[in-house]
């Protein structure tokens, strides 16, 4: 089976990696959705889940949830599994928002958690953790650049966030906002002068990533413990697998000021499998065979076995041990399967539902998107009893 195409090839090597837990079946489709899809007034595109949906259920409890733009993303063809609930459920509370790092992820749960009306009766929390490598900064009215860092982002990539001040995302505070740095908001896509000299001296000299899985690690906990002295039940997930150091730091990719490596971006599974694909390849690496594609699954399955205990971070990072010892991995739901060890999304599109590798560095789709979120409800449903009316 020669010069197989990548996106044929990894579906076959995907689905030799589907576990026996399926997600979505033929009565549980995007189809069964269609009377909540519309036609955007302003781009004239379907919007697959938005708006129409006039008999929306509700969970036994409120649902907050947090996380990044894999929770938040609202493109009519990436559209996330938390706006997803949000379209379905009337009472979900999505603190998600595209480009945050775990901080401000945590921030936004705990801002929730903090308001009277929430009691361990009442409400659940259910957060999708992200890169560890990005980083939030507080700007405030003092600082001399305030008003020229303020008025140069465009107005559809504020850049700044100040969600837990104002319960407005984007909202620009008289006195102080945080500044997120992650993803499509990233400062990368469009210099920001005098902020862009900023951030390249912190990203190039100050930067540590010992530091950066310690900030999440302490973000995570802090959530968990909060979770906990109110009594309210949390399930917590990730982007992907986050606890190991398992990105290639080789990878070839265009530079980043901030990081010499794309691994915040896209992470480690895409970074590891476009690299086995070009090592396994004796010619144009854009050309895939059956050969290829074992070479590619079993070198990758070896590779990580052993990754998987000598990279995990609280053996690499001595300053994350004690933090990584306090997680209650009870209240984790991670996908695996026998190669993938505390996988997140990206290793469930992948694996289970067969995104091509070269598609790892985008958003899952809408249809992905909407499997996890079946597998969440299930999951909801069975570690607290959840009930839907």
């Amino acid at each position: 089976m020669a010069n197989m195409s990548l996106s044929a090839t990894s579906d076959m090597k995907a689905l030799r990696y589907r576990t026996a837990q399926s997600t979505i079946g033929e009565n549980n489709t995007l189809a069964s959705k269609k009377k909540r899809n519309r036609i955007s007034e302003k781009t004239g595109r379907l919007e697959v889940g938005r708006g129409l949906n006039t008999d929306k259920e509700r969970f036994s409890r409120n649902l907050i949830l947090g996380g990044c733009s894999f929770t938040a993303h609202m493109d009519a063809n990436n559209l996330a599994w938390g706006e997803q609930l949000k379209d379905d459920y009337e009472n979900v509370i999505n603190t998600a928002e595209m480009a945050s790092g775990n901080q401000i992820i945590c921030d936004r749960i705990c801002y929730e958690l903090s308001k009277p009306q929430v009691t361990s009766e009442n409400t659940m929390v259910a957060v999708m953790w992200s890169s560890p490598f990005r980083k939030e900064f507080l700007f405030t009215s003092d600082d001399p650049d305030w008003q020229t860092i303020h008025q140069s982002f465009p107005k559809d990539k504020p850049g700044f966030s100040n969600y837990i001040l104002t319960d407005m995302q984007h909202e620009k505070h008289a006195l102080s906002n945080w500044l997120i740095v992650g993803g499509g908001y990233g400062i990368w896509n469009y210099e920001v002068t005098p902020l862009d000299a900023r951030l390249k001296t912190y990203f190039t000299d100050t930067y540590n990533p010992e530091e950066a899985y310690v900030s999440s690690l302490r973000a995570m906990i802090t959530v968990q413990s909060l979770c906990q002295a109110k009594n309210i039940p949390i399930m917590n997930m990730c982007w992907q697998n986050v606890f190991h150091d398992l990105a290639d730091k080789e990878f070839e990719a265009p530079e980043s000021f901030w990081k010499k490596d794309i691994v915040s971006s896209v992470g480690w599974l895409y970074t590891r499998l476009r690299t086995s694909f070009s090592n396994s390849s004796k010619e144009d690496p854009k050309e895939y065979s059956e050969d290829a594609d074992d070479y590619q699954v079993n070198t990758l399955a070896q590779q990580l076995k052993g990754d998987y205990h000598n990279k995990r971070i609280d053996r690499l990072y001595p300053n994350t041990k004690h933090w990584y010892d306090l997680i209650d991995w009870g209240t984790w739901h991670f996908y695996e399967n026998d190669m993938i060890e505390k996988g997140g999304l990206q290793e469930f599109s992948h694996y289970e539902q067969g995104t091509a590798s070269v598609d790892l560095n985008k958003h899952p789709t809408t249809e992905v998107q909407a499997a996890w979120k079946e597998r969440i409800i299930k999951e909801l449903k069975g570690r607290h009893n959840i009930e839907i009316s």
